[in-house]
């Protein structure tokens, strides 16, 4: 998130004097999001050069919401004993190419974040791990009580080689972005 709202300096290179090294903001009203919505931002990396597939992260609620409003487009022809519906995902075509939505557990409920998988990158010297106690475990006893605590450990950082392609959306009036 911290590229994707860059809009001063960032690894020691000025987002003011290379346009293409700033990150991209959208704000989408104080409506919920549409998938209209999703096709202008990803308009702002289109504008910057990117013609390449996007991904969008958004909140739960949020894509429950795009998953209705797809849901509703759906026409049945034949007769069907069962009718089945919903997504895992919404793939669809923009300025910039594909862009893939997709649900993320950990995004904030009035944010969304749409970045190119192809220049996006986790760096670091340790993936993620969790056997790191004397026994080899990821749970440790704490001292003086009886209660145990999980870790995960990590080394790592996301990278976008392409910060111009990424953009931030929220809410302007900081509220959730599903209905």
């Amino acid at each position: 998130m911290a590229i994707a709202k860059n809009t001063s300096s960032l690894f020691g290179i000025s987002a003011s004097t290379y346009e293409l090294w700033k990150g991209n903001s959208y704000d989408v009203g104080t409506s919920a999001l549409t998938l209209g919505k999703l096709l202008q931002a990803a308009a702002l990396a289109a504008n910057k050069g990117c013609n390449e597939k996007l991904k969008a992260l958004v909140p739960i609620a949020a894509f429950q919401s795009l998953v209705s409003d797809e849901a509703a487009l759906r026409q049945y022809t034949a007769y069907t004993e069962k009718a089945e519906n919903g997504f895992k995902k919404i793939s669809f075509f923009g300025a910039s190419g594909e862009i893939e939505v997709v649900p993320y557990h950990f995004m904030k409920a009035g944010e969304f974040l749409i970045f190119p998988e192809r220049w996006t990158y986790i760096l670091g010297s340790t993936e993620m791990t969790m056997a790191l106690a004397k026994d080899g475990d990821m749970i440790f006893d704490l001292e003086a009580t009886s209660s145990k605590q999980m870790r995960l450990f990590s080394d790592t950082q996301i990278f976008c080689e392409r910060p111009g392609y990424l953009v931030y959306g929220s809410r302007s009036d900081g509220k959730a972005l599903s209905a």
